[in-house]
């Protein structure tokens, strides 16, 4: 009868352990975004094998997509089509520095509807995933002068557009640059990490100093339990005023990604993902031209 007893109650401790075993097992991690800037209107229609192998190289899993708003529908929804039968999410791409005047976002809400809709008219899991508002306002003359007036107003028309992607169950991503805190525009900053955004995507163009110019971002969005994103330039210098010390061209993917396993270990607490700009010059480094 003893031994009996025993038996079970060791059985018992047995079972004990094991389920505690399994309920202490990790989850597996989330698949981070290693994404890219695509701004090729044609949305790769052309030569789709070609966008593939490019992707497939750098084991890339989503793609920031500009949409033409003369877009044919059915070219829009062939790409979206292939894009989900290789298991890559798809964003569009938009904006224009003059919508950062908006106070109201109406040109933003207005590709935000334009998404939504397309999203509507193909099988759930072809459709965009979100929206990229890439309006940068500081290239507008007149911004020098008024540009906690500018910035005021574009970080209102964000804070409009955001309430209606999350209404169209659309994630809304905005470009920002590394130096709005250079220029003393801290609060902005703040109100478009933490108000106006799921998360933000910084234009780290600057060579070596890639962790040091996303530490207050970075700060932001920890506080506001967000994701963010940190873009490398691949354009060859000389191109829209670069320089050496703001793209990766000649220093190669390999020093990308050394640079970004950094930035990991550094943030450790912020999850942070990967984002090559843009398309066309990384398929030509790829020699894929």
């Amino acid at each position: 009868m003893g031994k009996r007893i025993l038996g079970s109650f060791l059985m018992m401790m047995l079972l004990f352990m094991v389920g505690c075993t399994i309920e202490e097992e990790p989850m597996p991690a989330e698949e981070g975004i290693r994404g890219i800037f695509s701004w090729t209107s044609s949305m790769h229609l052309e030569d789709l094998d070609t966008f593939i192998k490019v992707m497939d190289h750098l084991e890339l899993n989503t793609v920031f997509q500009t949409i033409s708003s003369s877009a044919d529908v059915a070219d829009v929804q062939m790409f979206l089509e292939r894009a989900a039968k290789e298991n890559l999410s798809v964003y569009a791409l938009t904006g224009d520095p003059s919508w950062g005047l908006d106070e109201e976002g109406e040109s933003m809400i207005r590709r935000i509807e334009r998404m939504a809709w397309i999203n509507e008219h193909v099988p759930k899991d072809h459709g965009f995933k979100g929206i990229v508002m890439d309006v940068e306002p500081y290239l507008l003359p007149e911004f020098k002068e008024d540009q906690e007036e500018i910035m005021a107003a574009f970080v209102s028309g964000l804070k409009k557009a955001y309430e209606v992607a999350k209404s169209k169950e659309l994630e809304f991503i905005v470009c920002i640059p590394y130096y709005y805190d250079h220029w003393m525009l801290e609060e902005a900053l703040y109100e478009i990490i933490v108000e106006a955004s799921d998360q933000v995507a910084v234009m780290n163009y600057y060579v070596g100093k890639e962790l040091e110019h996303l530490s207050l971002e970075a700060t932001y969005a920890k506080e506001a339990k967000k994701d963010m994103m940190t873009i490398y330039e691949m354009k060859p210098p000389g191109t829209h005023g670069l320089t050496e010390r703001n793209t990766y061209y000649a220093l190669g993917f390999s020093a990308v990604e050394e640079n970004f396993t950094a930035i990991q270990e550094a943030l450790a607490e912020q999850r942070i993902h990967l984002v090559y700009h843009d398309y066309n010059a990384v398929k030509e480094l790829l020699g894929y031209e």
